[in-house]
């Protein structure tokens, strides 16, 4: 691979230098970054969790070999909220983009050192994600795309107790974005729909609400009446921690159907709007 025709092959060379000077070992575990997105802040307990899978390496080895990378300027070591990691210049993702066009074997092994040993538990969730680990809740559909899960995404953006856990973690707009990923894939499904029109709808509701479990509980309060939900709210309610409110009625503030989205944050009335 030279790089002849590439508008960067100059630097590109260089790199493919420091590359090419590493061990076999450890141009293979380089080379497994690939999966991660541009501009993405990737913490070490995730590159942790890829390369214990991978090449058996331990968190020590693990944060060697990341700073060894970083001295071939190779990536970047990053530290956001007291929490180390990594992330790319454009051009060095571009670079290993090239070397590694399909990435999709690698993709499949950070998302198996995510899941649950079966033996432990009768059905596997997403929802079952760690609860402190924000990168995976806010990147999960990219790597389920791209690591040619697309069925396995369809089935976790019905999940509602998935969707609330990342409302509750990373907002309302997360989740809308993983419907969209969902969407795309399952042009005949009205219910991603529908789910996506309750969120926008409710989110002034579910923003508000102090806890998880009470962002679920209001979550399954607007979607009782959703009859193409049926089956995700039965299975959202059987999921729910005990004590909880259950609506028995619809819900008398229910959103008008024309309605598309509640916005909120203002403390005053809304006298102009700017459409992008």
């Amino acid at each position: 691979l030279e790089f002849l025709d590439h508008p960067y092959g100059s630097i590109f060379k260089t790199m493919k230098l420091s590359v090419q000077a590493l061990s076999e070992a450890e141009r293979t575990r380089y080379l497994e970054l690939v999966i991660f997105p541009e501009d993405a802040y990737v913490p070490d307990q995730v590159v942790e969790r890829l390369w214990s899978r991978t090449g058996g390496l331990t968190p020590v080895q693990t944060q060697k070999l990341l700073s060894r990378f970083s001295r071939k300027s190779l990536l970047l070591r990053k530290n956001e909220r007291e929490v180390s990691g990594i992330s790319f210049h454009d051009l060095q993702h571009d670079f290993l983009r090239l070397l590694i066009p399909d990435a999709v074997p690698i993709h499949r092994q950070l998302l198996d050192s995510y899941r649950l040993d079966p033996r432990k538990t009768q059905q596997w969730s997403w929802a079952n994600l760690p609860e402190d680990d924000h990168y995976v809740w806010r990147y999960l559909a990219y790597h389920l795309i791209q690591g040619g899960k697309r069925d396995e995404l369809t089935t976790t953006a019905k999940d509602l107790r998935y969707l609330g856990k990342k409302m509750w973690r990373l907002g309302a707009n997360a989740a809308e974005m993983d419907l969209q990923f969902a969407m795309a894939g399952s042009e005949n499904d009205l219910s991603f729909e529908r789910l996506q029109r309750v969120i926008q709808q409710s989110t002034h509701l579910l923003a508000r609400q102090p806890s998880v479990e009470g962002l679920l509980t209001t979550f399954l309060s607007r979607l009782q009446s959703e009859s193409t939900l049926q089956n995700e709210t039965q299975r959202l309610e059987t999921s729910l921690e005990l004590p909880y409110i259950k609506s028995v009625w619809p819900m008398p503030d229910k959103s008008d159907p024309a309605l598309v989205r509640t916005l909120g944050g203002h403390s005053d009335w809304v006298t102009s709007c700017a459409i992008d």
